[in-house]
């Protein structure tokens, strides 16, 4: 007997959320300033994993 699954979603407040979203925000924003020597090799390198993902560009 196979059976049918259903997946429901929603958003449930926290007290701490905005908290949380400025410190993940905070340490990702480091990461989005690369060096411009480095810019095509990265951007070669999301590419390429984006596209091992299936998706098309």
């Amino acid at each position: 007997m196979k059976r049918k699954w259903s997946l429901k979603r929603q958003f449930i407040e926290q007290d701490d959320g905005q908290r949380r979203w400025d410190n993940a925000y905070q340490l990702l924003l480091p990461m989005a300033v690369v060096p411009k020597e480095n810019t095509a090799r990265i951007q070669s390198e999301v590419v390429s994993d984006v596209k091992s993902f299936g998706v098309s560009l």
